[in-house]
């Protein structure tokens, strides 16, 4: 019983620190970012989006993930006409030189094969001035729940 309590208190301070993160996101889009497009990429099921959509006003958000179930769900969970998800892979951003006046990549970089391909792609689709920005869990904190 002991074992699964701490299992249970690692899960709930994980859940606390992504929370954190997304938290750390939001202020710093707020601070800097005043309209035009931004990409999440992994976007999943659109969560990070939609929060960014309620504190953003004059931007359009395109959610980026490989897997077309994420893309349906976060289609469906934005509801937005300036929310987009599109299906692609992040080491191959299907993008036009400049787009982005900011790239987010939480929790992602991590599961990428090639990082560094991503972040050329990352550099390329970023305006001049542009923010990229990246966040990821403690991995090792991650794992020794199990």
């Amino acid at each position: 019983m002991r074992r699964q309590e701490s299992n249970y208190k690692r899960f709930r301070r994980l859940v606390s620190e992504r929370e954190g993160r997304f938290s750390f996101i939001i202020r710093t889009m707020k601070s800097v970012i005043k309209d035009g497009f931004v990409l999440d990429v992994g976007c999943g099921n659109g969560f990070l989006s939609r929060l960014l959509l309620e504190e953003l006003e004059g931007v359009s958000i395109v959610g980026l993930d490989i897997d077309l179930r994420y893309c349906k769900m976060a289609k469906k969970s934005v509801e937005r006409l300036n929310f987009d998800a599109i299906l692609a892979d992040a080491q191959h951003l299907p993008f036009r030189k400049g787009l982005f006046e900011a790239i987010i990549a939480a929790e992602l970089i991590e599961h990428l094969p090639y990082p560094v391909a991503f972040l050329r792609d990352v550099h390329t689709s970023l305006r001049d001035e542009g923010m990229l920005i990246i966040s990821t869990p403690n991995v090792i904190g991650a794992w020794s729940i199990f």
